[in-house]
């Protein structure tokens, strides 16, 4: 039978090194861990562990939070009012959505105001195009000599754009 140990008052251990061999099992509202580095062989880390109701309950975010001293803190939560991951770096006063594999992209690349490539821009078959005046911009493979670039619009499709070779041609005949 297991031996249980009742104290009224505080408890401390002090030592250079304690093992616990077997399961540790702390009841209470917090828990409380002061090291400089922690080192969890767990692959998964369960938040919100015994929620019984479907999805999230109480302020419907889970995740974790980055004490920044006296900059605003920084957070990484789950949020069950949309389904969606969020990073915060102000506290929790605003939200951004994390892109992940089941996102279909960014809901607006229109809010980076300075979109920078770190290589090639694979456009896949599609073209660039700007809707609002009818305007698109295709890639094709090369014919005889051209660039391969060619613009639609509401004036005509499949115009070539004029390569240095064909504005020299241009220019001796109608020269």
């Amino acid at each position: 039978m297991p031996a249980v140990k009742k104290v009224s008052d505080h408890y401390y251990v002090t030592s250079p090194e304690v093992t616990i061999t077997g399961n540790l099992t702390v009841i209470g509202n917090s828990a409380s861990i002061t090291t400089t580095e922690a080192e969890l062989a767990d692959r998964i880390i369960t938040l919100n562990n015994g929620e019984t109701a479907n999805g999230v309950t109480g302020q419907e975010k889970v995740g974790l939070q980055v004490d920044r001293g006296s900059a605003p803190d920084a957070l990484f939560v789950f949020d069950e009012a949309d389904d969606t991951w969020k990073v915060s770096n102000d506290a929790g006063a605003t939200y951004q959505d994390v892109i992940t594999s089941g996102t279909a992209g960014l809901a607006a690349v229109v809010d980076d105001t300075t979109p920078e490539l770190g290589g090639n821009l694979e456009i896949a078959g599609f073209s660039i195009e700007k809707s609002s005046v009818s305007v698109s911009l295709t890639l094709n493979t090369e014919a005889g000599g051209g660039s391969g670039v060619f613009v639609t619009n509401s004036l005509g499709t499949n115009q070539e754009l004029v390569t240095k070779r064909k504005a020299i041609v241009y220019a001796l005949i109608l020269g």
